[in-house]
């Protein structure tokens, strides 16, 4: 059974370690996905599309970064970031899970759900409607946790190197 489970805001030290743990796993699930032949040009990539997105932001978008704390033992089972973005046609503001992650120590016992929840809190507080993501097609887990959240697949694609389309964009509009 999950415990008392905390989200804690990172500091800018804290983001910046963060950015560089987010950017290898990210090129390790593109490099799985199929997207690029090799590991370095998968990270090469995965530092400029990561990289590319932070730096340019519309005026309104914010970025956040959260530990997933066990509020119990203190531990750090994984992060979460999101952004406030902007929809480029209609500047209508929406939120965006840029990264989550639980370390694999920690898996499969209900942190992610607890976190994508909180985020659902957090957006209805701030008065937002919509959550959007992408997840790869071959994190199966990951894949079936959103859906049993109430994500629904708007949209499949491929990107990177590959033709195939490998990643599906979801989301959840909030009542």
């Amino acid at each position: 059974m999950l415990g008392a489970i905390s989200l804690k805001e990172m500091t800018p030290e804290e983001v910046k370690e963060y950015m560089e743990f987010s950017q290898r796993e990210y090129a390790q699930g593109m490099l799985n996905q199929g997207e690029y032949p090799d590991y370095e040009t998968s990270l090469r990539a995965a530092i400029n599309e990561i990289s590319y997105y932070y730096n340019n932001s519309l005026p309104g978008e914010i970025h956040y970064a959260y530990h997933i704390i066990n509020a119990k033992t203190k531990e750090h089972v994984g992060m979460l970031a999101f952004s406030i973005l902007m929809r480029r046609e209609n500047k209508i503001p929406f939120i965006f899970v840029d990264y989550i992650s639980v370390f694999p120590d920690f898996r499969r016992q209900g942190y992610a759900r607890y976190a994508m929840q909180w985020l659902e809190q957090w957006t209805r507080n701030h008065d937002h409607k919509t959550i959007e993501l992408n997840v790869m097609k071959h994190r199966r887990g990951a894949l079936q946790l959103y859906k049993s959240l109430g994500y629904e697949i708007f949209q499949e694609r491929a990107l990177g190197l590959s033709k195939i389309p490998g990643r599906f964009d979801m989301r959840k509009e909030l009542k």
